[in-house]
C-alpha cells in the first residue's frame, strides 16, 4: 500500500517523535508485540473489558467517513478514525484500543501493499491478542482475530505482525539497495511516526483530508482503474 509523505511533513514528524520520546514516561522500546506472543506475556491493562465486537464493527462499517472499496491506500487514516469513533460513541478508553501492523520485509503482502494497519479492540484480561481486529476493507463480514488478519495480509508470505498503541500513526518506509520500498512491523519506535496530545490535531486533520479525498474521488478512480490497474487516488496533498 503506497503511502506518500512530503519531505516537509517527514521533517515535522521526525521532530515530533523526538519531543514525544522525551515526554513519555514509559519505554517506547516495548510498544510492539508479535501476534505470536503468549497470553501470559501480555500486559494487563484493566479489569474493564469491551467485548461487543460485532456492534463496534457495524458502527465502523456504516460510518459515512469511510470508502471501504478503495483498498489501495489510506489504511493509516482509517485505523486512526476508527479509534476516534469508538472512543466517542462507546467511551472506550484508549488503552483498550490498539493498532495492528504488518510490513513487506519478508515477502509481498496482499495487493502488493508495502504495509497494512487496522484497529484492534483489546480482549479479555487486557490482552490485545485475545481481542478482535476491525478492518471492513479486508474483512467486510465482521471482526476477526489478529492471527486471521495477519494470515490474509501475508497472502503466503512470512511477515510478522506487531501491535502498538493508538498514537502510532504511520510507518517510515525504507528503500533497500535495489530501490524497493520495504517496511518491517517488528522494528520498534523509530520505525513509526506518532502523535502526542500537543500535536494530535494535526494528525486528525491529515486523517480527515485523506478520507475526504478518497471519498470525493472514488467514482472517478473506479472508472480510471478499469483501463489502468495502477491508477490511485492522490492523497499526497493531505500530508504536505
Amino acid at each position: 500500500m503506497k503511502k506518500i509523505f512530503s519531505l516537509a511533513v517527514i521533517c515535522f514528524v521526525m521532530t515530533t517523535m523526538t519531543s514525544c520520546h522525551h515526554d513519555r514516561d514509559d519505554s517506547l522500546d516495548d510498544v510492539s508485540m508479535s501476534v505470536n506472543t503468549s497470553v501470559t506475556e501480555a500486559h494487563v491493562l484493566s479489569r474493564n473489558e469491551y467485548t461487543h465486537f460485532t456492534e463496534y464493527f457495524n458502527t465502523i462499517k456504516l460510518d459515512e467517513a469511510f470508502t471501504w472499496k478503495y483498498e489501495k491506500d489510506g489504511c493509516f487514516a482509517r485505523a486512526h478514525k476508527m479509534g476516534e469513533i469508538l472512543q466517542a460513541k462507546y467511551g472506550i478508553h484508549p488503552s483498550h484500543l490498539k493498532k495492528i501492523w504488518i510490513g513487506n520485509s519478508r515477502g509481498d503482502l496482499l495487493k502488493k501493499w508495502e504495509y497494512h494497519v487496522a484497529l484492534v479492540v483489546v480482549g479479555s484480561g487486557g490482552n490485545p491478542l485475545n481481542g478482535m481486529v476491525i478492518d471492513p476493507a479486508l474483512f467486510p463480514d465482521g471482526p476477526v482475530t489478529p492471527q486471521e488478519w495477519a494470515y490474509k495480509c501475508n497472502n503466503g508470505s512470512s511477515n510478522k505482525s506487531a501491535v502498538s498503541k493508538l498514537e502510532y500513526y504511520a510507518p517510515k518506509i525504507k528503500v533497500d539497495k535495489s530501490g524497493k520500498r520495504i517496511w518491517n512491523a517488528e522494528d520498534k519506535v523509530n520505525n513509526y511516526s506518532f502523535y502526542s496530545i500537543s500535536n494530535k490535531a494535526y494528525f486528525d486533520g491529515v486523517t480527515t483530508c485523506v478520507l475526504t479525498t478518497i471519498k470525493n474521488n472514488f467514482e472517478n478512480w473506479r472508472r480510471k482503474v478499469r483501463h489502468d490497474p495502477n491508477s490511485t487516488i492522490d492523497i499526497a496533498r493531505c500530508t504536505g
